[in-house]
């Protein structure tokens, strides 16, 4: 990796202390972003080596196996290292896993001092990497910027902080709420470029499902084939009936889930079955992501229909909502949340809108 080092930070910050750690705290989340979509189970992590108010190394984990942000930014600013000062969003790791402990590589190289967004939730690290440093004489602090880079790694935090799996919502829907026409019509409600956007999300997250009537309806590949995904998710398909197995998603993934209470013969060697609950004639949706957290994965991108949506609702399941709107109007349609009452306006729960953008008449909306 080519270091960045023409630039002198002092002329940013003169005296501000505070406002330098910040900055390169920020650039360390810039730097963990790009490895969104390629790192899970792995957080999303960046790193950068400053020494005498220069930039002497970057660097960023881009795969579970490789080496970690830090271990890659020492090794760039190679003798710089020594002496230097070390800034990582995320908690170095103490304990062998695919990769050696960073705390010992930071230890090893001669980094003075450590400056950390937050700690690690993660059992075998959490305050143990933080521990380590000090102890071994480097003067080492947390807890910059820790709301920003926790939003970061929301769904690795949400494993292990909450021991369950990050559920996240994506709706495309009109001005008035509506995600098809009368007829079923819904391609394309939202524009082409949040479309792009739409796909690049599927890339980030483990899993991604449909219900039944959805699959059948659409026939979705549910491939983010609109934008490069390094490591695309494995799709869920939610039924509580006999499905047969000539939907293009069976065909196009080399491993599909299928949340069913319902048993099968003879299965296609890419389909496994994840035996649910059944709650009310169908799928437990609570029981099925506790089934998907105990396997390991961090987290689940669920895209349509109404029942779904629904359902969802009715039992508090969403963290995350990604709502793709575009304004106009389609009036007697189907409403994307068509099954979900309120009794009283006192239940309403307000969402945090954390993210907001445009795509050629499309608003996009993060929220939680």
């Amino acid at each position: 990796m080519k270091k960045v080092n023409q630039l002198n930070f002092s002329q940013i910050y003169p005296s501000d202390s505070r406002k330098k750690e910040e900055y390169f705290i920020k650039l360390c989340l810039e730097l963990a972003s790009l490895g969104k979509g390629s790192v899970s189970p792995n957080p999303l992590v960046g790193a950068v080596v400053v020494k005498n108010n220069r930039i002497v190394g970057i660097g960023y984990h881009k795969r579970p196996g490789l080496s970690h942000a830090e271990k890659i930014a020492i090794d760039d600013a190679g003798k710089d290292a020594r002496g230097a000062d070390l800034y990582v969003n995320l908690e170095p790791c103490v304990h062998y896993g695919r990769t050696p402990p960073c705390v010992d590589y930071i230890i090893k190289k001669g980094i003075k001092r450590v400056y950390i967004g937050t700690v690690d939730p993660n059992p075998v690290v959490k305050g143990k990497g933080l521990r380590k440093l000090k102890r071994a004489g480097l003067d080492a602090k947390s807890g910059i910027l820790e709301q920003e880079c926790r939003d970061l790694n929301r769904k690795y935090f949400t494993f292990y902080e909450k021991n369950k799996i990050f559920v996240a919502l994506k709706l495309a829907i009109s001005l008035d709420g509506k995600i098809a026409t009368e007829k079923g019509e819904s391609k394309w409600i939202s524009s082409e470029s949040s479309r792009v956007y739409a796909h690049k999300l599927r890339g980030e997250f483990d899993l991604i499902a449909v219900g039944r009537n959805t699959l059948l309806k659409d026939d979705s590949s549910l491939v983010p084939y609109l934008c490069y995904s390094p490591s695309p998710p494995v799709p869920v398909i939610i039924c509580s009936r006999k499905i047969n197995f000539n939907r293009k998603v069976f065909k196009l993934h080399k491993r599909v889930i299928l949340a069913t209470p319902v048993s099968y013969k003879n299965l296609p060697e890419n389909v496994e079955i994840l035996k649910t609950k059944v709650k009310d004639k169908k799928v437990d949706l609570k029981n099925m992501l506790k089934r998907l957290h105990e396997k390991g994965f961090q987290s689940i991108l669920f895209e349509g229909g109404a029942e779904l949506v629904s359902s969802l609702l009715k039992n508090n399941l969403i963290d995350e909502y990604h709502i793709f709107i575009t304004p106009f109007i389609i009036g007697s349609g189907i409403s994307a949340f068509k099954s979900f009452k309120l009794k009283s306006l006192s239940q309403k729960r307000i969402l945090d809108i954390k993210e907001m953008k445009t795509f050629d008449g499309t608003i996009y909306l993060r929220l939680s």
